[in-house]
């Protein structure tokens, strides 16, 4: 900080000439003149010495055959007198800490924490619909109610906190636990396909079928309805059945198609946000049709985000083309497709090409090994009409 001290009291880049410079060291020495950067240059001593010692210099060497001459002026002071004809640059200095200091008051950003299944952006909305966000009022905000409100605007929240650092707001979250498992309602699983029975996994339920037993796509395989010596119960089936499937897949593709490609041309129009209020820096609207791409940049001052963003939105002009595919390339596609909805570990045991009128198409018998029990719930009747 010592050069701080030095640089608002001014320094002075001094030239001592004489046959003796040496002098000027001893003289300062004895009378508690501070200089630094001392070095010698020729026949004379150049060091630097703060304003108000070079005042005591002159009278100091009198008669000592010594010649100090100022060859540079640096510091505060200087700079003051510089503008002292131009009242703006202090004034506008003033205006901005100022105005630095006003919008200290209110809140610049707003950071969530803690969230996982809610999104950052839910809860942000959420503040801004009880009326925090960006540039409201810091003593306006009562911390505990805002997080009250938040909490029954969001019902997937257990617990929330509102504190603010400085210009930033950090609302801490805590969600509710969400249930891994199913209500236990009495159900039943029944065959999602037809196949063969290859294994049975059951945990809860009646089984009503067994391995090797063949089963057509909504036959019953586990029932939750239980008979026993003390009656009737009904539980949730719980299980598995997996069972080896023959499927037909038939797939398709047109030979040529109606689409959408760029043009080539682009648009570009931004928009700056201060405090939440958005400025538009352009005129008119974009024509139709176009894809978009946008993009959002915060700016921030060492490390710090401000509370101004700039938002960039990219439009490419497109037109519509009619497309058309040679067929290898779709014999190519609907192979890829049929690999896709065949499912992992599936055997294709054939697959025959076909044309049309405008489009090909493929079709393939597909062998599987899959799970195929699916979960339904009982009805029960009330007799009611």
């Amino acid at each position: 900080m010592l050069w701080l001290f030095r640089w608002v009291g001014g320094v002075l880049g001094v030239t001592v000439q004489g046959e003796l410079a040496e002098q000027l060291l001893n003289i300062c020495a004895r009378n508690g003149i501070t200089v630094w950067q001392v070095k010698r240059v020729k026949n004379a001593i150049r060091c630097r010495i703060g304003i108000r010692d070079f005042r005591r210099l002159p009278r100091l060497v009198r008669g000592k055959g010594l010649r100090p001459h100022i060859f540079e002026k640096s510091g505060l002071p200087f700079l003051l007198a510089r503008y002292r004809k131009r009242p703006g640059i202090p004034l506008g200095a003033a205006l901005f800490f100022a105005l630095l200091r006003l919008l200290s008051c209110f809140i610049w950003t707003v950071e969530v924490t803690g969230n996982q299944a809610v999104t950052a952006k839910e809860v942000i909305t959420a503040c801004k619909e009880i009326g925090i966000g960006e540039g409201t009022a810091i003593k306006q905000i009562d911390f505990k109610t805002a997080g009250q409100e938040l909490l029954l605007r969001l019902p997937d929240l257990a617990w929330c906190s509102l504190n603010a650092e400085g210009c930033r707001l950090t609302v801490d979250v805590s969600e509710v636990n969400s249930k891994s498992e199913k209500t236990e309602a009495p159900s039943n699983l029944k065959a999602a396909a037809d196949g063969i029975i290859t294994k049975i996994d059951l945990r809860s339920g009646q089984c009503m079928v067994k391995v090797g037993d063949t089963v057509r796509e909504g036959d019953l395989l586990v029932s939750g309805v239980m008979e026993q010596e003390s009656g009737i119960s009904f539980v949730r089936s719980v299980g598995s059945v997996t069972a080896k499937t023959v499927r037909e897949l038939t797939l398709s593709e047109p030979f040529s198609e109606t689409g959408r490609q760029r043009t080539g041309k682009t648009a570009v129009k931004r928009v700056l946000s201060f405090f939440g209020v958005r400025l538009p820096l352009f005129l008119g609207t974009t024509p139709a049709p176009y894809e978009a791409e946008q993009r959002e940049k915060t700016l921030s001052f060492f490390g710090k985000d401000l509370p101004v963003r700039m938002t960039e939105k990219r439009f490419y002009f497109t037109e519509t083309v009619t497309i058309h595919h040679t067929e290898q390339a779709l014999k190519s596609r609907l192979e890829k497709r049929l690999v896709e909805e065949a499912g992992e570990g599936a055997t294709v045991t054939s697959a025959d090409f076909f044309v049309e009128k405008e489009e090909i198409g493929l079709r393939a018998i597909v062998e599987n090994e899959e799970e195929i029990a699916k979960e339904e719930k009982l009805l029960f009747n009330t007799g009611n009409p």
